[in-house]
């Protein structure tokens, strides 16, 4: 087969194929050729220049071109790469690859001053021939399948738009061994699911469209969208979130992956029968509920990142900008949402600019984000549905209790910005744990959690959560039922029946974060607030304490305790290949000591950002009744009219003049209920219960009202809220 450049004269006789595609309308062009491809193959090719190039800053890829060259020797090979590494991770050779690709993109470009380089041509086929005769080994199978694969078919597509041509042997011999190295994207196991079925299939489109392979493209195309639907194991979810390795929550690790994977083949598949517009609709919900809610300015929320919360600057994804930028062009019907968050991540604007009301509980990944212009908080659980937060090659060695509860509360979202290195990892924020002087490490990839009744209910602005903990397991020895209640103001956090045969103290941590400004608070009768400086105090009678515009109150008082020291870790603890290099911080640390082997331990606090003040904070709340026990963890907002309800066994419960009764577990929340218009929703945290029968009794509706609700068996929606609209007259499913 001869290859068909994208500069020149484009052969008169090209290859004929029922994908052939006739004549085109013009394609907008980055200036890198004049012609208008007539095959598919050349379409594609051509559309990957384009993409590659445009908008690229020509300038200072030039610069570490010129770099570049000062590290190479005469057989193509740098002298700062040890290319006989095999590595597991941070293997050193795949710079060279990397490197390969921005001196074509320098070679290729019409701006460059290398353009059409005749020198450094020469020099690009000696790096190409050099990677085949070395052939650098990893013990890690993801540098051969993925890494250097698709790099370096984005460099052979891309060196087709070059004056000069590689070499037909030089080409031809790299493609075989791409070819070689993969066993396929529909291959059993984890390496053909999700992000990285959809990357070794971007390899085989590269591959498989320099080859004209008419065949194998559509395989592999189709192979690349497979994942891009509901999956009732790993990869996009019906509730929008992502899981790789098991059911684990990946939404801003390898869910970060299918997104940026997606977003370059649809561009890459312009003007071809290849697009796909269902496609393109679940790729925007996944963006538009999973993943902006889940960013506070530029930040991402840490439970989302999966082992990647063990990497340095893991949670900035300012990167993520010209992706959403893209995905407006696809979806200008939503382009009002992503052009704030373009705004938000470029940090052009406040961290709440664009922001709305917004509350979602991921019901197949077990975790929950609630939104509001003032502040986002979520909520990681595990459940023996899904995973924990995993350790793979040797990254997060200290995230074992990630998934206990784990809060995050943003309203900048630089909060928590690498304060990871220097965390406390006992006290993850919202875990209730022993602290322990050493950390379980997590089990290497996937491994499920040991909860039966995790879930919660939401109406997509409000929610309640629940979580009922137990951890066996590395002596943790550990349970109790852990709750949040979601509302405008505060969020309500309560724990109940927090029992431990482990030898250290059981601590539930209300935050762990970076220290910021002074720290106010209020003791029960204190007539005026006091300022904590740098130190560490306990108390018996705090009332409400506040730090980084973030008020904490305790209507219940409890053990408490603060500290705003100076922390110090490594980031080598986290992920074995990273820097031993001490690093410090100030962290401010907030939390609860329920004592060593409770029996019965408890704790309620609210969370009220947006308050400058403990005084202001603790004037400001809505009127809350709130009860808490083994039985039942309920909330009754009167401000906002709002009930929420945890039966963890069936039961009854009177707020007030409002009695709320479960036929069995589940989790329930009521809105409007001072009106004659209720509205109820529902759902199961054990996800097998097949129905529940709720009631309900206000003086605006009068006699009792009663909720008969079927429980979804759909795989995709069990767990799932259901919604329910009460009337004096009626009550019917919505």
């Amino acid at each position: 087969m001869k290859k068909q450049p994208l500069l020149g004269h484009l052969a008169a006789n090209a290859k004929k194929s029922m994908l052939a595609l006739g004549f085109l309308a013009s394609f907008a062009s980055t200036g890198c050729t004049s012609q208008e491809p007539t095959t598919v193959y050349q379409q594609i090719i051509q559309n990957i220049v384009n993409q590659e190039t445009k908008g690229i800053d020509i300038q200072a890829i030039d610069k570490r071109t010129s770099e570049y060259l000062k590290l190479l020797d005469e057989k193509g090979a740098f002298t700062d790469i040890d290319y006989t590494s095999r590595a597991q991770t941070g293997w050193k050779p795949m710079d060279h690859v990397s490197r390969l690709k921005e001196m074509v993109v320098s070679y290729i470009t019409p701006e460059s001053k290398y353009h059409g380089d005749r020198q450094l041509h020469a020099t690009l086929v000696n790096m190409f021939n050099y990677w085949y005769d070395a052939n650098p080994t990893s013990t890690n199978w993801w540098f051969h399948e993925i890494g250097w694969a698709q790099r370096m078919g984005l460099s052979l597509s891309l060196m087709r738009a070059g004056e000069q041509q590689l070499p037909d042997s030089t080409e031809t011999k790299i493609l075989d061994r791409m070819k070689k190295v993969s066993k396929g994207p529909d291959q059993k196991g984890s390496q053909g699911t999700g992000a990285n079925k959809m990357d070794i299939a971007l390899q085989w489109i590269y591959r498989t469209c320099l080859q004209e392979d008419e065949a194998n493209l559509k395989f592999a195309i189709e192979q690349f969208f497979y994942p891009i639907k509901y999956n009732e194991k790993q990869g996009l979810q019906s509730d929008y979130s992502y899981l790789q390795h098991g059911q684990q929550l990946y939404t801003g690790g390898y869910g970060a992956s299918v997104l940026n994977g997606f977003l370059k083949v649809a561009f890459y598949l312009e003007n071809t029968p290849y697009t796909d517009k269902e496609k393109n609709n679940l790729i925007s919900k996944f963006v538009r509920y999973g993943n902006i809610p889940g960013i506070r300015g530029k930040y991402m929320l840490y439970n989302l990142l999966g082992r990647g919360i063990a990497r340095e600057n893991d949670t900035d994804r300012s990167s993520m900008a010209p992706g959403i930028e893209k995905l407006m062009q696809l979806d200008p019907a939503n382009a009002e949402t992503y052009q704030a968050s373009i705004k938000r991540l470029k940090e052009e604007v406040p961290a709440n600019y664009g922001i709305v009301p917004f509350h979602r509980h991921f019901w197949r990944s077990d975790h929950t984000i609630h939104q509001r212009p003032e502040y986002t908080m979520d909520v990681r659980t595990a459940s023996t549905r899904t995973a924990r937060c995993e350790n793979g090659n040797k990254e997060n060695m200290l995230g074992y209790f990630l998934t206990e509860g784990g809060t995050g509360i943003v309203r900048r979202g630089d909060e928590y910005a690498n304060v990871f290195v220097s965390w406390d990892w006992s006290h993850i924020p919202g875990t209730t744990t022993p602290a322990v002087k050493v950390i379980p490490v997590p089990h290497a990839w996937e491994h499920t959690g040991q909860s039966t009744f995790t879930g919660g209910v939401s109406d997509d602005v409000y929610g309640v959560t629940t979580y009922q903990m137990k951890d066996n397991e590395f002596g943790v020895n550990t349970s109790g039922k852990k709750s949040w209640f979601f509302f405008d103001k505060e969020v309500v956090c309560m724990g109940s029946d927090i029992k431990s045969t482990n030898k250290y103290p059981v601590h539930t941590t209300v935050n762990q974060c970076l220290s910021n400004g002074k720290i106010s608070f209020l003791t029960k009768g204190g007539a005026s607030e006091s300022t904590l400086t740098k130190e560490s105090q306990t108390f018996s009678n705090l009332l409400c304490l506040t730090h980084d515009s973030i008020s904490y109150y305790f209507p219940e008082g409890g053990n408490l305790s603060v500290s705003n020291l100076t922390q110090t870790g490594r980031w080598k603890d986290l992920s074995r290949h990273l820097s031993d290099a001490p690093v410090s911080q100030d962290i401010f640390k907030l939390w609860f000591n329920h004592g060593v082997r409770p029996s019965n331990g408890k704790y309620v606090y609210y969370v009220v950002p947006n308050t400058a003040s403990a005084k202001e904070a603790a004037e400001s709340l809505d009127h809350l009744i709130t009860v808490n026990n083994e039985k039942i963890q309920a909330v009754y907002n009167q401000t906002a009219n709002i009930v929420g309800v945890v039966f963890h066994q069936a039961g009854t419960i009177k707020l007030d003049q409002i009695e709320v009764s479960a036929s069995a577990p589940c989790v329930a929340m009521f809105t409007q209920v001072n009106t004659e218009n209720v509205k109820a929703y529902v759902a199961d945290p054990s996800y097998v219960l097949p129905s529940v029968t709720l009631s309900i009794t206000t003086p605006q509706l009068g006699e009792k009202k009663v909720v008969d609700c079927t429980f979804k068996t759909d795989l995709h929606f069990a767990g799932s809220t259901h919604c329910f609209e009460i009337s004096k007259a009626n009550v019917a499913a919505k």
